[in-house]
């Protein structure tokens, strides 16, 4: 590892990335990345050769979340009956991915902890998911009402198709899948202040540096806020410059 070079990484990036897409190609970079910044966080490399590295991010079209507008259309247009209501509910107040929120067990869920665990994740790990008061009573509720599981649902398919149909009816964009609803609370909770090391935790990201590759359109904009702040903060001291 020590003897690879800038020039390496380059050449790698030439021949991986022939006949890819740039999402696929900065993808492989992005891995790249991750195991030099190891290696060097843990001093086994004094310095990673992927800084000196140019590479063009993707211009992706950002993906499409759902709006407060579309929210309240669903949840005008279903009823606490509907099959839909509780998995998209947790969904809204969690960020699990559909797969999470179909496999959830009441026994995954420690109410007297306000956590639910994940036996089986994207990554293969047991993880745990916060409960917020307004989702626990939801939760103690629907335990109290009888339903067997928290969700009606057994099957991902059949979550993502009803899914589809109400998004249909409603007329919404055909890219605003049930997935879209956790790149939503990524993108509220962004968007209101919070911090993208505590959002990269809840959503369980493997890194904050993948949060932030997905959300960097987002971050922008707090960005520049800052930079403005400082400048109205500074703003007293230009007659002195």
């Amino acid at each position: 590892m020590k003897s690879i070079t800038t020039e390496d990484i380059e050449g790698w990036l030439s021949k991986y990335g022939k006949g890819k897409s740039a999402a696929t190609k900065h993808g492989g970079f992005r891995e790249v990345r991750a195991l030099f910044l190891w290696a060097e966080k843990r001093e086994i490399i004094l310095r990673s050769p992927h800084r000196a590295v140019s590479i063009q991010c993707p211009n992706d079209p950002v993906k499409s979340v759902f709006s407060k507008e579309d929210i309240q259309r669903i949840f005008q247009e279903i009823t606490p009956a509907n099959h839909l209501y509780r998995p998209i509910l947790i969904a809204l107040h969690t960020g699990m991915r559909s797969g999470e929120v179909v496999g959830l067990q009441w026994g995954d869920i420690d109410f007297e902890y306000d956590l639910i665990h994940l036996p089986q994740t994207k990554s293969g790990k047991h993880q745990t998911v916060p409960i917020s008061p307004d989702l626990g009573i939801l939760l103690q509720g629907w335990k109290s009402a009888g339903f067997p599981k928290p969700v009606h649902y057994n099957c991902n398919g059949n979550l993502a198709h009803d899914f589809a149909d109400l998004r249909d009816k409603l007329g919404l964009e055909k890219d605003k899948t049930f997935h879209a609803i956790r790149r939503t609370v990524a993108t509220e909770l962004i968007a209101n202040g919070a911090s993208i090391f505590w959002v990269s935790k809840l959503l369980r990201h493997s890194s904050v540096q993948v949060t932030e590759d997905s959300y960097a359109h987002i971050l922008k904009q707090p960005i520049r806020d800052a930079a403005n702040q400082m400048a109205e903060i500074l703003k007293p001291l230009n007659s002195m410059i």
